[in-house]
């Protein structure tokens, strides 16, 4: 008994050697592929399929589709040769052929990601429009390859964007929306964004980002539209910086400077409510500053009184802090008010200022120049709060 286990172990090992050796050249494919052809390892189906792989690229299309029939014939499942023969017969003009694997394809890999990005390529190719919008939809959704998958969508389209939308799926056409955004392609993203309002596709962080990107992309008219409905009474966005900046839209925009000085919320000083905000001046450099402002939707030819409430603490040199109004992306409006220095409890500050004929939005912005003189250094607090924007009556 021990003997005739010892001679099959042995015969084994006599089989296993000899197809370790070539499993190990099939894993060194495609770097190390010996010239003279599968031999030794024609019983692999990967070393068939990259031998195919390589005579159609040589342009030997039928050795190729004979290599591929046989990985095939070894693997009924290899996706990657099936696809492959399908390139292989359609390049022969076997279009039928091609076709029906495709088919084939779609219905047996209809919930694997895996191959839907070559599938939608020969899809493409075949005239097959069902098959190769539902692998885009899939790849999409799936987050796999979503930037090529819409080029290639755009480009099979002729960047047509109503036409895109339509053989998007409801769940991906925001996807698409985001991607046009991103791209800074305003018009389509309008277009998206009508399409995505009449299926009531209700995102708050998706309507700001819009309305953001609106503001700077010149179409401030629909930012406005898409803005005033949940604007706040007083006329300005977070009058009172009850609410956390996004910096975005028509929102306060701001930014910090190491070292020279730090915009943030407290809680600590307010006029009213629970929050103000403030304006820390480290006293490190002769500051310029105009760091601190908001894009303000108004009315062509309309006068306005703007007023705010600020309180400073030893604010430093002689160049303090004051606010402008100037036109966005329109001449004719600058008006400033008066600057703060040293220390002063809540005071109202007010500004009136009439908007240009051809003008939609305003700018908002506090500012401090450079100073002249040798103690020029800005140091010092100051805060804000509750400021209105609203229209004088005619006289």
């Amino acid at each position: 008994m021990k003997v005739a286990v010892s001679i099959g172990l042995l015969g084994l090992m006599v089989f296993l050697v000899p197809w370790s050796l070539h499993e190990e050249a099939v894993r060194r494919m495609p770097n190390v592929m010996p010239e003279k052809g599968p031999e030794g390892v024609e019983g692999f189906p990967k070393a068939n399929y990259l031998y195919g792989r390589r005579a159609f690229l040589e342009g030997r299309v039928e050795a190729a589709e004979r290599y591929f029939e046989r990985a095939i014939s070894q693997n009924v499942l290899y996706v990657e040769a099936w696809l492959r023969l399908a390139e292989a017969a359609m390049s022969m003009d076997e279009r039928a052929f091609s076709r029906r694997i495709s088919t084939m394809l779609t219905e047996i890999t209809q919930k694997v990601a895996r191959w839907k990005w070559d599938q939608a390529l020969l899809a493409r190719e075949l005239g097959q429009e069902g098959i190769f919008t539902e692998n885009i939809n899939l790849l999409i959704r799936d987050s796999r390859r979503v930037n090529d998958a819409l080029w290639l969508l755009e480009t099979h389209l002729d960047q047509q964007t109503p036409r895109v939308l339509d053989r998007l799926v409801p769940e991906n056409r925001e996807t698409y929306f985001r991607w046009l955004m991103r791209w800074r392609r305003a018009e389509d993203a309008v277009t998206a964004w009508k399409v995505l309002a009449s299926e009531q596709h209700d995102d708050e962080s998706l309507r700001l980002s819009f309305v953001h990107f609106l503001t700077g992309n010149d179409h401030l008219a629909l930012a406005r539209e898409l803005w005033m409905p949940s604007a706040d009474p007083a006329g300005m966005t977070n009058p009172g910086f009850e609410e956390p900046l996004t910096r975005m839209g028509f929102d306060w925009r701001c930014r910090d400077r190491a070292d020279e000085w730090s915009i943030r919320r407290t809680s600590v000083r307010a006029h009213s409510g629970r929050k103000a905000l403030e304006l820390r001046f480290y006293g490190s450099a002769n500051s310029f500053f105009s760091h601190l402002y908001q894009l303000v939707p108004v009315s062509p030819g309309v006068s306005y009184q703007l007023s705010y409430w600020w309180k400073a603490l030893q604010i430093s040199s002689d160049k303090g802090v004051y606010a402008e109004v100037v036109g966005h992306d329109c001449r004719g409006l600058n008006e400033k008010g008066p600057m703060v220095l040293g220390s002063q409890d809540w005071r109202q500050v007010q500004l009136n200022f009439e908007v240009p004929e051809d003008c939609l939005a305003v700018v908002i912005r506090f500012r401090r120049q450079k100073s002249g003189r040798f103690d020029n250094k800005l140091s010092g607090v100051l805060w804000l709060d509750d400021f209105v924007l609203q229209p004088l009556e005619r006289s």
